[in-house]
């Protein structure tokens, strides 16, 4: 039941998009730093604020993001999850995305870091020779999340999933690898200026509930 709960999430999060072709790399480890404060100066003033009626989020985009939706099959039965996505594509090499699907209430009872780590995990697996640079279980404006970052050859994506309720989140920016410190402060920019618009009765127990897991 857990293997077939964890796939759904993958597509839900990845869709039906293309991959990108990884290559065998050797693994390495670092402490993963998206949430911290920004300079001042830097150009992110300019960057196009979304929040709309429709949604449950408000977000920072360098410019105007484009909306994506599915209904996608939930395998072995009729009903389908909701998915929606917002791109942002700059200078042909970076992309920033906000995507969420809402589960159905009884996945929750598997507990926030299950749930998390398991949709990691079941990317990690489907995107084939990924190397996961790293990832940390965090608390993300009081919502459990995990914070990851995982590279090909070319490309390397950082970015964080978060539990909001039933709503799962996936926040994430993708760039040039030997771009990594260049883009730090656009990552924390756009990762901390993401905020869910909901409130929900479950958001300090699914708190709680990550950190007693841990």
């Amino acid at each position: 039941m857990m293997k077939k709960i964890f796939f759904i999430i993958f597509v839900a999060l990845i869709g039906f998009g293309g991959y990108y072709v990884y290559s065998n790399l050797r693994e390495h480890s670092h402490k993963l730093n998206f949430h911290h404060a920004v300079k001042k100066g830097l150009g992110f003033e300019k960057w196009t604020a979304f929040a709309s009626k429709e949604e449950s989020f408000a977000a920072a985009f360098p410019k105007k993001p484009e909306k994506t939706v599915r209904d996608l099959p939930i395998p072995g039965g009729e009903e389908s999850l909701s998915y929606k996505e917002y791109i942002c594509d700059i200078d042909g090499d970076k992309r920033f995305s906000v995507s969420y699907t809402t589960l159905p209430d009884g996945w929750l009872k598997y507990g926030s870091s299950l749930v998390l780590g398991g949709a990691l995990k079941v990317v990690m697996k489907e995107l084939g020779k990924v190397q996961l640079v790293g990832k940390e279980s965090t608390i993300f404006k009081t919502f459990p999340a995990l914070d990851y970052e995982h590279y090909s050859k070319k490309t390397e994506t950082a970015g964080t999933l978060i539990l909001v309720g039933n709503i799962l989140y996936k926040v994430e920016m993708t760039y040039p690898l030997e771009n990594h410190d260049k883009v730090q402060d656009e990552l924390a920019n756009f990762i901390e200026n993401f905020t869910p618009t909901i409130s929900t009765q479950s958001e300090n127990s699914e708190a709680d509930t990550l950190q007693s897991q841990q």
